[in-house]
């Protein structure tokens, strides 16, 4: 499938079972849900999914249930990062093999990397598959924001296509749509932003309350 990345793109909660497996049966309950509801696309294992609680197989086995129900009605966005740059290439291949349409990765968290360091980790990861990638900047849970002048040369990786940003921070946003140009697509992750992150060019939204 070719990706546009564009429109509404809501990131799924995870459902549990009181044994705290996973509930494949609700989710794919989820999953028809949001689509029946004209949605651009789905969002698996990324935060709202609570990725950094769950073990490798259950964010594959989400990879996999979710581009079984979808069956090629929309993308189906994956959320592979990992505290360690070899986890996240291994989710990323994973996701690719799965059948995802794109992936998403969150900047390294807990420690902060340098602009070098922040560069090889998504050039890395870019490189461990075709998939298209989304840059995911969250300050609020990683203590920093992506540079502006790294994602300018991140955007220069012919799969880096575009990035997720839920800082709020619309000066940052307008700055990063500016200066990556139209070919760089820019989703909105921060709900009480996405009005003028679109009027700015933005491409769509990864709302958390769709």
């Amino acid at each position: 499938m070719t990706v546009r990345m564009e429109g509404i793109i809501p990131p799924l909660v995870t459902p549990f079972a009181k044994d705290g497996s996973i509930n494949e049966n609700m989710f794919r309950r989820i999953i028809n849900d949001v689509i029946g509801k004209g949605v651009h696309g789905i969002f698996v294992a990324g935060s709202q999914g609570e990725f950094f609680a769950l073990e490798r197989q259950e964010k594959i086995r989400l990879f996999e249930v979710a581009v079984e129900e979808v069956n090629g009605k929309v993308p189906v966005y994956a959320g592979t990062a990992a505290v360690t740059t070899s986890e996240t290439v291994l989710l990323t291949k994973a996701a690719e093999k799965s059948g995802c349409d794109a992936v998403s990765i969150i900047s390294p968290f807990f420690i902060s990397p340098n602009g070098q360091e922040l560069y090889k980790y998504y050039k890395t990861a870019a490189e461990a598959s075709n998939l298209p990638v989304l840059l995911y900047n969250n300050p609020a849970r990683t203590g920093y924001a992506i540079p502006v002048d790294i994602i300018r040369k991140l955007a220069e990786i012919d799969n880096i296509v575009g990035m997720k940003d839920s800082s709020g921070d619309l000066t940052y946003a307008n700055e990063v749509i500016r200066t990556t140009g139209p070919d760089f697509h820019f989703l909105c992750g921060r709900d009480t932003v996405i009005f003028n992150v679109l009027t700015s060019g933005g491409s769509g939204a990864v709302p958390a309350t769709a």
